[in-house]
């Protein structure tokens, strides 16, 4: 694959937020509060937008505003839960107002490409655009295409992001179906908070000494148990065997993960990315950011309870979602 990131931006409300006091935003989810998005949003704009558009903005704007040329050719969005609290009030109002004279507005804020759709709007990309919505797996799907994008056209910027919302009525429903809880693993995932982010990339394939590098990416859905390490030992096969230096896993318990891929973590130093952003489909792009900040400098190692000596020059990232999608992502500093 080798993609390389040239700018990125993440709207955390955690222990490593860009954006946020972390201690105003400390609570039993990880959700989005203090940002200022003036500084890259015009107030009149701000009424009109949702916060899961307010959030996408910001983030893509933060990114480009980091690259040289601060532009992109092209838009790839990852998106599950975008434009859920709009849906929530359309339906609320559909419903008080029997089906009459409804207004549009929560309509079109509810669609998953509406995000899209807005930063289009705000950056003025007239290149390829699209969402991806695929369950679990948007992300990856996501780094897949612009993979493929930057082949057919490789002078181009593409801006890659994975942006979820954290509506309350969305939270219930998870918790109230025991939606996480999978695999003969009860209750394993009761406790784990859920989560919101907008996280962007701009990539392109102009790879300098010291980048840090997208090398690799696949993703898997509906895997067996015993298919997951059969596929992990594979994808190390495909990238010439390397040992990764750090393991950022996406499981909510060291014996979760380790039931799942037995031995490797007593071989390397595993982090369970997932206690600072909380659960969401797209987590997987915040794995990458935190992957991308440690290969920077940007975040030591010991932030993350590791050796303060550790040098990591490859970081593998091995996220679940309801323990049958899984992904596998490596990142490499260019040396």
């Amino acid at each position: 694959m080798r993609l390389a990131i040239s700018a990125s931006s993440c709207i955390n409300p955690g222990v490593f937020s860009q954006t946020e006091d972390t201690e105003a935003s400390a609570a039993a989810d990880f959700q989005v509060q203090a940002v200022d998005y003036k500084e890259h949003i015009e107030a009149r704009q701000l009424r009109r937008l949702s916060k899961v558009a307010k959030m996408g903005i910001y983030s893509a704007k933060a990114c480009l505003a980091k690259t040289e040329k601060q532009q992109a050719e092209s838009l790839i969005v990852a998106t599950n839960t975008g434009g859920f609290s709009a849906l929530d009030s359309f339906i609320s109002s559909m419903i008080e107002k029997q089906e009459q004279n409804l207004s549009p507005v929560y309509f079109l804020q509810s669609l998953l490409s509406d995000v899209t759709g807005q930063i289009v709007l705000s950056l003025g990309i007239e290149g390829y655009t699209t969402t991806y919505t695929n369950r679990g797996g948007a992300f990856e799907s996501s780094l897949l295409d612009a993979k493929i994008l930057l082949e057919e056209q490789p002078n181009q910027t593409v801006l890659v992001g994975g942006t979820d919302e954290l509506p309350a009525s969305y939270s219930d429903i998870i918790r109230h179906s025991n939606f996480l809880d999978t695999g003969g693993q009860e209750g394993q995932a009761s406790d784990i908070p859920l989560g919101e982010n907008a996280i962007f990339f701009a990539l392109n394939t102009q790879i300098e000494e010291g980048d840090v590098i997208i090398s690799d990416c696949q993703s898997y859905l509906g895997l067996a148990p015993e298919q997951a390490n059969e596929k992990l030992q594979a994808f190390l096969s495909t990238n010439a065997g390397v040992i990764p230096d750090l393991v950022l896993s996406g499981f909510y318990n060291e014996e979760q993960f380790s039931s799942y891929f037995p031995g490797l973590e007593a071989k390397k130093n595993v982090v369970l990315f997932k206690q600072y952003c909380g659960e969401f489909p797209t987590s997987t792009a915040f794995g990458v950011w935190l992957a991308e900040q440690v290969l920077k400098g940007e975040i030591s190692p010991e932030a993350l309870g590791l050796p303060e000596t550790l040098l990591a020059k490859n970081i593998l990232i091995i996220n679940q979602f309801r323990a049958s999608n899984f992904s596998f992502t490596l990142l490499s500093t260019n040396q």
